[in-house]
């Protein structure tokens, strides 16, 4: 698998590429499927495993537009963004600053906790927000039998 297009996203809305110009990471799998069969007169008896991503390779299926990664929002690590936030929100001080009784939970939304609530669970908030995974499965194993009569 080649990739799915997608286009950086630069935020001041002025494209850096033209749109489909970009594409995620190939997409490497193995699976594994064996059975066996033995007859017992009349009667069978099917054993079998399947192994979903025999490497246990992790693939990126999507990635953020501002990085085109899967691993890194872009955010965090981009100084006039976060700043931005931290400006707007203000910054987590343990409540050591100020009136010096903010803790996290008490309802006051600050950058950290802002910040975590939206990435501390990357997959999960990409896959509300845009309806896809970031990251393919991990190895599944599956094991059975199957009898006929």
């Amino acid at each position: 698998n080649a990739g799915v297009d997608y286009m950086l996203d630069t935020r001041s809305r002025q494209a850096l590429e033209p749109i489909g110009a970009s594409t995620t990471p190939w997409v490497y799998n193995l699976d594994l499927k064996m059975d066996k069969r033995f007859a017992f007169g009349n009667y069978g008896l099917t054993v079998f495993a399947r192994v979903n991503n025999l490497l246990d390779r992790r693939n990126a299926l999507n990635v953020y537009q501002a990085t085109g990664s899967a691993d890194d929002d872009g955010f965090y690590g981009n100084e006039v963004y976060s700043q931005a936030f931290i400006d707007q929100y203000g910054e987590d001080d343990g409540g050591t600053s100020g009136g010096g009784d903010h803790v996290a939970g008490d309802g006051i939304t600050d950058y950290e906790e802002m910040y975590r609530a939206i990435n501390i669970d990357n997959d999960e908030s990409f896959r509300t927000q845009v309806g896809g995974r970031l990251i393919s499965a991990p190895r599944q194993v599956f094991l059975g039998f199957s009898v006929d009569f």
